[in-house]
């Protein structure tokens, strides 16, 4: 008889010109977490005011950012428009049969990331996105990029 078993990890992802900062959970995340990551694994990002991007919990009564930022915006977004896709088909690419492969599988694509390709989209394609959105009078772009 053949089965499969259910798992999943939360990544919590910083993207920052060429460097990817993450933390793997395999627990559930609640407002509870959220609040432990941000005042526990955020604190080292928080000394650098130059960190540009935080996915997954930059939204609702927990955001920290200090300037306004669109509460879903993942046409601006690196961790959206390009870390999750690349993420997921690299992951993905071959059935993982446990939560122990799947972490070493995340770990091991995460590093093999080019770094070109991380520069490109924190650099170049974050600015032309946002002249495409100001173009688009804040509509998403995804579509004409």
């Amino acid at each position: 008889m053949s089965f499969q078993e259910r798992f999943s990890i939360n990544i919590f992802c910083l993207i920052k010109d060429i460097q990817i900062k993450f933390h793997l959970y395999e627990e559930s995340l609640n407002s509870s977490k959220h609040l432990e990551i941000l005042r526990t694994v955020l604190s080292e990002f928080l000394e650098n005011p130059y960190m540009l991007f935080l996915t997954g919990w930059s939204t609702g009564s927990l955001r920290w950012v200090p300037w306004d930022w669109s509460a879903r915006s993942p046409d601006l977004t690196p961790p959206d428009f390009f870390f999750w896709g690349k993420l997921k088909e690299n992951v993905h690419n071959t059935p993982v049969n446990n939560i122990g492969k799947l972490r070493r599988r995340i770990i091991h694509c995460i590093g093999e990331l080019d770094v070109d390709e991380i520069q490109r989209a924190t650099n170049h394609s974050v600015s032309v996105r946002i002249l495409k959105c100001l173009e688009s009078k804040g509509r998403h772009v995804e579509n004409v990029l």
